[in-house]
């Protein structure tokens, strides 16, 4: 009994290899064909294979970096920017990828419009960005247990308890600081979703209905944060004076 138990138990893990080898064997022969259909002026077919490796959880640069590279040659800058921006994720430091992404946007007619900021919310963003939202939350845990240090020392140290007030109380307001920039970076960042317009041209309305009075109009290739979706409209945000829904089809999120 214990050696059929043996067998079956090493049949299931090969069984289980062999699911694994043989899907990511599959993975990179859809890869490659797709890469084929490129080299071969089938552009839209090797979108199509580049989308259903996406549909499947086979993401990487690579993949995204050509799916743009197929949504340009298709005549589709709208999706190719969005595919672009998200193969940074994966490869930021491509300097093939910006050179592809600020060619599209030298031949887009498009002005991004920008958001104007006073002074002091332009050194705030400057502060609040200097680092990522992961370092603030580091660099705010090291000082509170930096503080918390300091304070015990002085505690047990009578003669160190007068310096110590006074390192944990500059440490205190650093920290603070450390801390809001952490809050609001942290906040900002899952508020709204970075989108593009993927039709040549989408109009904005006040209001989620096609009898809604357009207030603007948007380009293939534009930005635009989402706020929230309602059934096949989508609320945007172009700059805190420029709002409005859109159809949901004409934009997609980057991520």
């Amino acid at each position: 009994m214990k050696q059929v138990t043996k067998i079956f138990i090493i049949f299931l893990i090969f069984s289980f290899s062999g699911i694994c080898f043989g899907a990511d064997e599959s993975a990179n022969g859809t890869f490659f064909k797709a890469n084929r259909f490129y080299d071969d002026g089938s552009y839209k077919d090797a979108a199509l294979l580049y989308e259903r490796l996406i549909w499947h959880g086979v993401t990487s640069g690579n993949i995204y970096y050509n799916l743009g590279n197929a949504y340009y040659k298709m005549g589709k800058t709208g999706k190719a920017l969005l595919n672009y921006e998200r193969a940074k994720k994966f490869i930021p430091d491509s300097e093939n990828l910006f050179a592809n992404i600020s060619f599209i946007k030298s031949t887009l007619d498009v002005e991004q419009p920008e958001e104007t900021y006073s002074i002091y919310q332009k050194i705030w963003r400057g502060i609040r960005g200097a680092v990522s939202v992961s370092a603030w939350f580091i660099i705010s845990a090291v000082l509170f247990f930096s503080i918390c240090l300091i304070l015990g020392i002085g505690f047990i140290n009578y003669r160190f308890r007068p310096k110590s007030h006074v390192i944990s109380g500059t440490l205190i307001l650093v920290f603070i600081l450390s801390f809001i920039c952490f809050f609001d970076a942290h906040n900002s960042g899952k508020n709204f979703k970075e989108g593009i317009i993927i039709l040549p041209e989408a109009d904005v309305r006040y209001s989620p209905s096609y009898s809604g009075v357009v207030a603007f109009k948007l380009l293939e290739g534009m930005r635009a944060q989402i706020i929230r979706r309602q059934d096949a409209w989508t609320h945007i945000r172009l700059n805190k004076e420029k709002s409005g829904w859109v159809e949901s089809e004409a934009i997609e999120a980057v991520w």
